[in-house]
């Protein structure tokens, strides 16, 4: 029940925490899409890049982790935890935007990609400045 108390402050907050929780929720969606047997999207759809570098469960598993932890560790608000994950997601998320790029940079997908690795970066730096004001 506590948990549940922590997940709805957290809903609730208009602070930075819940554009924290947005990332977290937006790396374990497409973690858990990219798991997905039927998903062959780097295959399929000509990302040849980025599936070489890596298969699309090696870039589910580490977006699936990388969201799950984000979200455990904003709910226990582990100031060092939160850090970890936002520098591990704006990794992950500057890999794909740049592979994806060389690739074909006109497709949705890599904007989408620096989006979330600008995202992740601001929240890596946002989080640091939280501890250094509280």
């Amino acid at each position: 029940m506590k948990l549940l108390d922590r997940l709805l402050d957290l809903v609730y907050r208009r602070d930075f925490e819940y554009a924290e929780l947005q990332g977290g929720c937006i790396a374990l969606l497409w973690g858990v899409w990219l798991l997905n047997p039927w998903v062959r999207i780097f295959v399929d759809d000509g990302w040849n890049r980025a599936g070489g570098f890596a298969p699309e469960r090696a870039w589910g598993a580490a977006l699936g982790v990388i969201g799950l932890c984000q979200l455990l560790a904003l709910l226990r608000m582990s100031y060092r935890w939160r850090r970890i994950g936002a520098l591990s997601a704006a990794a992950v998320w500057l890999a794909l935007g740049v592979l994806l790029a060389m690739e074909r940079p006109y497709r949705l997908a890599v904007p989408s990609a620096w989006m979330f690795f600008i995202g992740a970066s601001w929240g890596y730096l946002r989080i640091g400045l939280s501890k250094r004001e509280g």
